[in-house]
């Protein structure tokens, strides 16, 4: 696996009620999970991301974790999947909510994917596809 401080950041995120998981596609580190306290949810009755102030921090301490420190620290591409509270499909403001969210977090690029959960290989290829 190419690494050193020009390797780009891939990273996958999975959004689920008051859980975040997220694995570097590039270094094929493994899933490291973050979950909301209970005194401070992100998800709501409605939105799988309603309380955006608790899902920031969370969501950069997490992108910490999996994407290496160094010298010369790359901002991901991150892809966003929401697993839960989708239903029919994305609003335009729960899509905003969610690139914001990764942007937020660091990321240079965002991709929002609805669907069947991927595999890593399956997740880096839809996230270095050009827009």
């Amino acid at each position: 696996v190419m690494s050193g401080p020009f390797t780009p950041n891939y990273v996958y995120l999975k959004i689920r009620e008051n859980t975040l998981e997220a694995c570097n596609l590039s270094t094929g580190h493994l899933w490291q999970t973050a979950t909301a306290k209970p005194d401070k949810p992100f998800t709501t009755e409605r939105q799988l991301v309603g309380s955006f102030s608790h899902a920031t921090p969370l969501l950069a301490a997490l992108i910490d974790k999996v994407v290496p420190r160094g010298i010369i620290r790359r901002s991901p591409a991150v892809l966003v999947h929401p697993i839960d509270k989708v239903g029919t499909g994305l609003s335009e403001v729960e899509e905003r909510v969610l690139y914001e969210l990764a942007m937020g977090a660091g990321a240079y690029r965002v991709k929002i994917y609805t669907g069947d959960e991927l595999s890593n290989k399956e997740a880096k290829d839809l996230l270095c596809k050009k827009p």
